[in-house]
């Protein structure tokens, strides 16, 4: 096979004619067409001329913004990242173990290490460290309380605790103290723990004499995704035992308490423990719950696709949408600090989101049982017409 020069670099000729011993490509670059001798006959191909490649156009503003998305929720993404961190960080509890003002040489100090937070049952686990002053111990030989103490805390689940005489320097008795708030409305929820304590002695003639008296919260290592303040009755405070248990949650704060304790000659004093939610933990939950709304979102929109023929009708699609529908309740269980059902959240997102997902496994499966036997009858006409064929 020989080709004469002027042979372009891109043309293709399809001879339809039984191979001859010899045969020669004439190109004629200007009209467009070969003149291809075989033998004694010729046959007139049209090659259509070299396309010269064409400039790609210039992305359209709606190309450039589908590829701006990624970066921005890319950056949104880093900024929430960054900013629980930030928040977490600032967060972190502070040690509050120790206490800072002594008991009295004359008086007791009741200190109050707080353990754990029930919030199903209004609760706090505490245990009641009780120290005593010089003049109130005596060594014979073991160091313990001189004469006998009662304390008078409320409110609590022991309300009262008698100390005999000789109680060991350093007793410690658990102890339950109540909460107040509202677990519903979890992440925003605030609670207040009270505490109001006496300590009195009562002498040969049964009357009551008031001891001096300081009295302390401790929260060893704090909560963790928690903020804690702590308030007490400051030297100047006019803040009274008994007004002070009238006081709600909202206006327990620094306003009318100092943030140490200290020594009450009267023998009645008080303390609070104001909590709220971490702001890293209420970014966490709100973004979670935003995530479940998305999620059924999606499952809606995905289980009408597949109605509407625009998605393949795979049975798949029922193991997510299932994987999903078990996956939201333990989902819920991991918030931090999670609220017992009943709270706002299941309310207006939670129960929703299962609701929205049973029914789009429901309608998916139900559009599946229909088409399934429709397309299996199909193949089998398919099967018999092609027997039949052949």
């Amino acid at each position: 096979m020989r080709i004469l020069p002027g042979w372009p670099h891109r043309a293709e000729v399809v001879i339809a004619e039984s191979i001859c011993s010899y045969f020669a490509v004439d190109f004629a670059s200007k009209t467009g067409e070969s003149n291809v001798v075989i033998g004694k006959k010729a046959v007139i191909a049209y090659i259509p001329p070299m396309e010269s490649p064409q400039p790609q156009a210039a992305p359209s503003s709606t190309d450039r913004k589908r590829r701006r998305w990624p970066w921005l929720v890319g950056v949104f993404v880093a900024i929430l990242y960054c900013s629980s961190a930030f928040f977490y960080n600032r967060s972190l509890p502070v040690d509050l173990g120790f206490a800072t003002v002594e008991a009295p040489s004359d008086g007791i100090g009741a200190y109050f290490a707080m353990r754990d937070i029930q919030l199903t049952t209004d609760r706090v686990t505490a245990d009641l460290l009780v120290t005593f002053g010089e003049e109130l111990t005596e060594c014979t030989p073991v160091c313990g309380l001189r004469e006998e103490v009662t304390l008078l805390v409320s409110p609590s689940t022991q309300s009262r605790i008698t100390l005999p005489r000789g109680t060991p320097v350093g007793y410690s008795t658990p102890i339950v103290l109540f909460l107040e708030g509202a677990p519903y409305t979890f992440p925003f929820d605030t609670y207040l723990s009270r505490i109001y304590v006496q300590a009195v002695t009562v002498d040969a003639d049964r009357v009551a004499n008031a001891v001096p008296l300081v009295a302390e919260i401790l929260v060893p290592e704090g909560f963790v995704g928690w903020q804690i303040q702590l308030g007490y009755p400051g030297a100047d405070s006019v803040e009274t035992a008994a007004s002070f248990l009238k006081k709600d949650v909202e206006k327990a704060n620094a306003d009318y308490a100092a943030p140490s304790p200290s020594v009450i000659d009267d023998g009645q004093s008080w303390a609070f423990m104001k909590m709220e939610r971490a702001f890293s933990t209420k970014i966490i939950a709100i973004l979670v719950l935003t995530l479940m709304v998305i999620l059924a979102g999606l499952s809606v929109v995905a289980s009408h696709d597949v109605q509407a023929g625009k998605r393949p009708n795979t049975f798949g699609m029922a193991g997510w949408l299932t994987g999903l529908l078990f996956a939201m309740p333990a989902l819920r269980a991991l918030l931090p600090g999670a609220p017992p059902l009943g709270s706002w959240i299941d309310i207006l997102v939670f129960f929703w989101v299962e609701i929205a997902t049973m029914i789009s496994l429901a309608t998916f499966v139900l559009f599946w049982v229909r088409q399934a036997p429709m397309k299996a009858g199909a193949a089998e006409n398919e099967q018999v017409s092609a027997k039949e064929t052949d």
